[in-house]
């Protein structure tokens, strides 16, 4: 592959172009995938170089120089604006800019260098520290993110300089329809055996619905993950099977009734059931188990931005042949490819009914991996 012109995204995507002059000057196109959580305290950004080679692209791909800055070369900042007047990025621990401090990752093999220069900083961008209460739900309401954020790279050796900005979003608070409401795992003693409390997804034919509540985002990504145990001896072993809905758009709320601004969600228990069995045939379970039990339910869901759902759009992979589908930017001038936004979370987790653990030992999807009933009592297909 000679005189190729490449992009390198840690996070890759491919545009096919056929307009290069592979002859003109090169030009400091940084390629940059910053997507950042205001629910985690360590952010990463990844920042690769683009190169052109008349070598095989993929060969000089696997070399960490050609496709990573070196150490020190970038600084990388973040500052914060609230009504057009910079106040601290880090409320909490009054830190006015954040400074992204690079670091060497190993990656899994593949088409690039093992070697990855990454950039990370941390900091809890929220205005307060939040409260917790015994079932680790913050309860503080005054626990929020706002403002507009500037992401600065500069780099120090040519003097380029690629801002991008973006407004922070806050997760989506709970709906007061289950699941998103009390009690959350673990259920107190003496509490109410009722679905607010309890999730049954256990009858296979019967269609479930989940309401969610939207908010300033765009773009809605939803997850059930099924926590289980595997039972081996003395000791157990966790895992997890996670069950994914298509994307969501603010445009498909709800916009009357007791729903209104709500999204829904809806399966069947055999659809549930069959993801779940899939999942289980992939899953590196442990050959030695004596058997498995269902124990919880997390429910996790993302939102993000338009330029997030922008971003996706771009980099869905397409099988058709587009020799001018453009890379994807939000950086000023469109000085540098790739993406800065934010993406939030909603994270709860919740108790399975009994009926919904034991369906996980009788289910012809699941009860060949050996799942104990509710009471322990029955494991497997045969009992």
């Amino acid at each position: 592959m000679k005189g190729l012109f490449v992009l390198v995204l840690t996070f890759l995507f491919w545009s096919c172009k056929n307009d290069l002059d592979l002859n003109a000057p090169y030009k400091e196109i940084p390629v940059v995938y910053a997507v950042l959580s205001p629910q985690e305290t360590r952010h990463l950004i990844r920042i690769n170089k683009s190169f052109l080679t008349e070598q095989d692209a993929h060969q000089v791909a696997q070399i960490t120089d050609s496709v990573c800055y070196n150490e020190g070369e970038l600084e990388v900042k973040l500052d914060r604006f609230v009504n057009s007047k910079q106040v601290n990025v880090v409320p909490t621990r009054n830190v006015k800019t954040l400074y992204f401090k690079d670091t060497l990752v190993t990656t899994v093999s593949g088409s690039f260098a093992n070697q990855q220069r990454v950039y990370v900083a941390y900091g809890d961008f929220h205005n307060e520290l939040p409260r917790l209460d015994a079932y680790g739900v913050n309860i503080n309401p005054n626990w929020k993110v706002e403002g507009n954020y500037m992401l600065t790279i500069t780099n120090k050796k040519t003097g380029a300089v690629f801002t991008a900005t973006s407004n922070i979003i806050d997760s989506i608070r709970p709906s007061g329809f289950p699941p998103f409401v009390n009690f959350y795992y673990p259920v107190p003693p003496g509490a109410a055996v009722n679905e607010n409390n309890y999730i049954d997804y256990s009858e296979p034919l019967k269609t479930y619905k989940i309401y969610y509540n939207t908010n300033e985002s765009e773009i809605y990504q939803t997850s059930i993950r099924f926590h289980c145990y595997e039972d081996i001896g003395i000791q157990k072993g966790y895992f997890f099977l996670e069950y994914n809905f298509y994307n969501q758009y603010l445009k498909e709320k709800k916009t009357d009734g007791i729903f209104r601004d709500k999204l829904e969600l809806s399966f069947t228990g055999n659809e549930l059931f069959e993801a779940i069995g899939n999942q289980l045939a992939k899953t590196n379970l442990n050959s030695n188990a004596l058997g498995r039990k269902f124990y919880m339910i997390q429910y996790l869901v993302y939102s993000s931005t338009q330029d997030y759902a922008d971003f996706l759009l771009f980099t869905k992979p397409s099988n058709s042949f587009a020799p001018n589908k453009p890379l994807y930017s939000n950086f000023n001038a469109k000085s540098a490819m790739g993406i800065f936004t934010f993406r939030s979370r909603c994270m709860i987790q919740k108790a399975p009914s009994t009926a919904f653990v034991s369906e996980f030992q009788r289910n012809s999807n699941t009860c060949n991996y050996l799942f104990y009933n509710a009471d322990n009592s029955r494991k497997g297909c045969s009992q």
